[in-house]
């Protein structure tokens, strides 16, 4: 199953592309994606590791801001990133969200995923 999973987000990301020719929404999603994966390269997290929260659109991050805010507030020193799914949702939070980063999720690929948590080494309990 995770074979025609991974297939199929493939070939998804091989036809948007193509898909975009004809989109302009499809065509903004793509470049804002790859702007913001670009930022998401140069960025030099902490090694102590982030706290991490992602959202798939504007409405999830302001169910999830009360709990950002506070971690922030509990744990000032540690990074707090929050990847977007949704184009409109990261285009409006990626300079004022409360996090010092802001960012898109890779597509849903091995690869994505590893090269994402390796970046950011989130972690699941922080002293």
């Amino acid at each position: 199953m995770r074979f025609f999973y991974s297939l199929l987000i493939q070939l998804t990301s091989g036809l948007l592309p193509v898909v975009a020719l004809f989109s302009k929404k499809i065509r903004y999603f793509l470049k804002s994606r790859k702007e913001a994966l670009a930022l998401n390269q140069q960025a030099s997290p902490s090694q102590k590791g982030t706290f991490w929260m992602h959202v798939a659109s504007l409405g999830e991050y302001e169910q999830g801001l009360p709990l950002l805010e506070k971690w922030g507030k509990s744990h000032p020193k540690q990074e707090r990133v929050v990847s977007f799914f949704s184009p409109s949702g990261y285009e409006i939070k990626k300079n004022k969200a409360e996090a010092e980063f802001v960012t898109y999720l890779p597509l849903d690929t091995p690869i994505g995923a590893r090269t994402f948590i390796d970046k950011w080494n989130p972690k699941s309990r922080f002293s």
